[in-house]
């Protein structure tokens, strides 16, 4: 029977280290596993961090594309009240060239005559007493030389 005694020593010894090793392995596969969480929750972190920082670089280019698209509506808007302006002014200058141009033509065909317009002037003969004045002076300061 002592035989049979050692047998089942040997079989709880074997069985224990069968246990212990499992436990063991178990252990270091719990924590692989810790370790690896570990680091997916990291690497999940930094995803969330740049995931944030591109969600703020995003909102910032919105931003800007607004007010760039508000400063252009705005640069298109006095450009078409600039070209409204300069096509009002061709217009004016074109219709202004048109009436000259008719009134020269008009007044090119007309005989020319230029008596009513001498006969709003009175007639002053020149002579020795009475000298033409030649104007841009005082009132009687003109100086008059001898005539010939």
């Amino acid at each position: 029977m002592a035989g049979s005694t050692s047998q089942p020593q040997s079989n709880s010894s074997q069985i224990f280290q069968v246990c212990a090793t499992a436990i063991v392995q178990s252990q270091t596969q719990m924590q692989q596993s810790r370790l690896y969480a570990e680091s997916q929750r990291q690497l999940a972190e930094s995803h969330k961090k740049e995931a944030d920082s591109l969600r703020s670089e995003l909102q910032q280019l919105r931003s800007a594309i607004f007010y760039v698209q508000r400063e252009r509506d705005g640069e298109n808007s006095k450009s078409t009240i600039l070209q409204e302006l300069i096509d009002t002014q061709r217009c004016i200058i074109r219709d202004y060239e048109r009436q000259r141009q008719g009134q020269i033509s008009s007044h090119l065909q007309e005989p020319m005559n230029y008596e009513s317009n001498l006969q709003q002037f009175t007639h002053v003969p020149v002579t020795q007493d009475n000298p033409v004045e030649t104007g841009g002076g005082e009132p009687g300061s003109l100086h008059v030389g001898q005539m010939e």
